[in-house]
Formats: structure tokens, sequence, C-alpha cells
């Protein structure tokens, strides 16, 4: 696989949203780990319920969001705030970004070659993809080299697992939805709403 960093034109040239965290032992470095282990569980929220919500009414999939946020985080100390923002993130995810009915849902934190990937999906028109989700607070348009990596390594993976059939990776910032993109395996950047992965177009024959 090419250097997609060093290729003009293509992913690192390109810029990706990041997470704007202040220094270690801030409020913002807090809300960092806050929002990791927020993300974890919104992926096992959505894992639980992808299958349930595909085709249904935005009402029907938001109630099996809220059903699954339930179970997923444990009452306790902070577990209503918690469950706020599980669900909230979660129920962007199914009713912003979830496929059409016709889609199969491969699973969720599916192992790869060095990491985990968030979501995994295949299509009978669209291939298949990843979907990593961020859920970070704060976003904007820089260079985030850790991003990068990340969606380099499922690049590979996903070149690799399944070859001509694998679209890319859908970077989904659940908190900013305008800055979603997908990089396909060729390393572009592409706006999520421009791409063939774009929500409209993940319909059984195309766009809706």
């Amino acid at each position: 696989m090419r250097d997609l960093h060093a290729v003009p034109g293509v992913f690192a040239s390109r810029p990706l949203p990041y997470p704007i965290y202040a220094a270690s032992g801030s409020p913002s470095r807090d809300q960092q780990t806050r929002d990791s282990h927020v993300a974890v569980l919104v992926h096992t929220v959505i894992g639980r319920v992808a299958d349930t919500c595909l085709g249904a009414p935005v009402a029907d999939a938001v109630a099996a969001v809220l059903a699954a946020t339930e179970d997923v985080v444990p009452p306790g100390r902070g577990a209503v705030k918690t469950r706020m923002l599980v669900a909230g993130h979660a129920s962007k995810y199914v009713t912003r970004f979830l496929p059409s009915a016709g889609a199969t849902f491969l699973g969720a934190e599916v192992p790869v070659v060095r990491g985990r990937v968030d979501l995994a999906w295949s299509h009978p028109d669209c291939g298949v993809w990843f979907d990593e989700i961020k859920v970070w607070r704060h976003a904007r348009t820089v260079w985030d080299w850790r991003t990068y990596d990340q969606i380099e390594r499922y690049l590979s993976a996903g070149s690799a697992m399944f070859g001509d059939a694998f679209t890319g990776v859908r970077l989904v910032v659940t908190g900013h939805t305008y800055d979603c993109v997908l990089v396909d395996p060729g390393g572009e950047v592409i706006p999520l709403a421009e791409s063939v992965l774009a929500p409209t177009a993940l319909t059984l024959g195309g766009a809706a």
C-alpha cells in the first residue's frame, strides 16, 4: 500500500476533524477520558440495536437506543449524565448514518490487524466499509496524525480482508455531522455527504 502521508492531494494533505483538549490535569483533559469511555458505550449500544433499527421508523429506532442504553450503562454515580450522552450520540448515529434495510451489520468492535473497528457494514450496492465513530465535544478541521494513523491501519486491514469490495472508512463525528468524511481505499478524503457512502446513497439500487 502506498504511503498515504506522502502523496499530494490525498489523506494527510487533507485535514480531518480532531478533538481539542488542554494539557494533562485540566478539566478538558478529564473530558477526553470521559469521551473515550462514552465512545465505547456508544459502540456497544449501536451494536445491540443495529439490526433492529435497519429500516425502522425514527421513533422506534430511538426507543431501541434508549432501552439498550439503560442496559449498557450501569446505575451509579454519574449514570444519568452518561446515559444521556450515550443515548444522544447513539441516537444521532442510528437516525442519521445507519444504512437502509438490506445492508448487513458485520459487528461492533471488530478485531482487525493492529486495532478494533468500531462498526463494520456490508451493502449489496456499496460494498463493505468501516465506521469510525468520534464523540468529541470539540472538533475543527486541522492536522491530526493520530486519527490519520488509525484510519490508515483500517484502510490497510479492510483492503486486505475484502479486496475490491472494500469502499473505505467513514469518520463519523456525531457531535459535528458536517465534519464527517469518507476516506476511500486510495486515501482520498471526501466530505461524507458527497461520497458514495453518504447516508442518502445507502439505499438499495442507489441514491434516494
